[in-house]
């Protein structure tokens, strides 16, 4: 019964954490799109969550660590989703569900078309986003590996489909914000759907139907 009690607990408290770490986020993407990400300081954001300074340094170390943060738990959701598939599906085929699964979580369009445009206006916000991204795809690369069974430094067929699977859900993710009436799982299977054909020995692109 002790130990119930106490995972009970340590749930809620992780619950609590989540929570408490979402709204600072969302109140730091309300000021960024807002008044700009360079103009934004902690304490305003703090103040825009109802936490005190002190609180925000418990989840994020910086403004720049809160908008790499979001590439890296995108990252993690991508890993874990390409985990949950069985082993017999193939890298390719679990990179396209697992994009297709995590991006039906994502929140709305609107909050991530903002936190797009925080990057575009923002060379510092751009620069936190990109900075996570070798980290991520080395996560991916692990997670192939893993995988297939083996452990240690991912071979280079991990880390090319890796790289393959963020940049693919990039493009989805800029197709989803573009044209949000469009079926997540339609713009998922016609991302994949291009990146096969271009993949393919005898393809020359052209550039011919893109849209």
């Amino acid at each position: 019964m002790d130990s119930a009690i106490t995972e009970q607990r340590v749930n809620l408290q992780a619950k609590k954490q989540d929570l408490v770490r979402h709204e600072i986020w969302m109140a730091a993407i309300d000021l960024f799109y807002a008044d700009g990400f360079d103009a934004v300081t902690v304490d305003q954001i703090a103040e825009r969550a109802g936490v005190s300074r002190r609180t925000f340094f418990r989840y994020f170390s910086s403004k720049d660590d809160l908008m790499g943060q979001t590439l890296k738990s995108y990252g993690e959701l991508l890993g874990n989703a390409i985990r949950a598939l069985g082993a017999d599906v193939g890298a390719y085929e679990a990179a396209q569900q697992a994009t297709a699964s995590v991006l039906m979580c994502q929140p709305s369009v609107s909050t991530t078309e903002r936190f797009m445009e925080i990057g575009k206006r923002s060379p510092a916000a751009r620069n936190a986003q990109s900075l996570q991204q070798p980290l991520v795809e080395e996560q991916l690369a692990l997670t192939f590996a893993a995988r297939d069974g083996r452990s240690g430094e991912p071979s280079i067929e991990d880390r090319i489909v890796a790289s393959l699977t963020f940049s693919a859900t990039r493009l989805c993710v800029d197709l989803w914000v573009s044209q949000p009436n469009r079926p997540v799982e339609e713009i998922v299977e016609y991302v994949f759907a291009r990146l096969s054909a271009v993949c393919q020995p005898a393809h020359k692109w052209n550039g011919i139907n893109t849209v």
